[in-house]
């Protein structure tokens, strides 16, 4: 069965793509969620329309985006931490952590989409994190781990 894809489908391909599919997959599952559409030419038109609408939609939250990761870099963020005699810290600074801090500065981001070398900051000093804000957009925040002063 030939089927024109309405969104990115990873073993499939990408929107828009014609692609061959047995017929219980495309009958039973890609048809009903919306995800194809049986290939004719009006349909390959009509996919083509809301293809372009989709890129043009797409472009605009990138452009956002990068606006966003160009304030993001901008930002030094320190962290105070309870710090012990050796100067190690007790515990460690997480995404959750980064993500209140950014949330406090005006940005909503999710702990899931900030990215540590480690799994967490466990040293005091200027760590680099990563921001992943879109799929194609990636801002780099420099936080800064300071001793606590109580």
């Amino acid at each position: 069965m030939k089927v024109i894809l309405r969104a990115n489908i990873k073993a499939l391909g990408k929107m828009g793509d014609v692609v061959e599919v047995a017929d219980g997959y495309g009958r039973n599952y890609l048809l009903p969620q919306k995800k194809a559409v049986m290939a004719t030419l009006g349909a390959e038109k009509s996919v083509l329309d809301e293809k372009k609408a989709h890129l043009r939609r797409e472009k605009s939250i990138i452009e956002k985006m990068q606006d966003v990761a160009a304030k993001i870099e901008a930002l030094q963020v320190s962290i105070p931490c309870k710090v012990g005699e050796e100067g190690k810290l007790f515990g460690s600074v997480t995404g959750a952590d980064i993500s209140k801090i950014l949330e406090e500065n005006g940005f909503e981001i999710d702990k899931r989409k900030i990215k540590i070398d480690s799994s967490v900051l466990k040293e005091l000093g200027t760590h680099n994190v990563e921001v992943k804000l879109h799929s194609e957009v990636v801002a780099s925040l420099s936080v800064q781990i300071v001793p606590s002063e109580d």
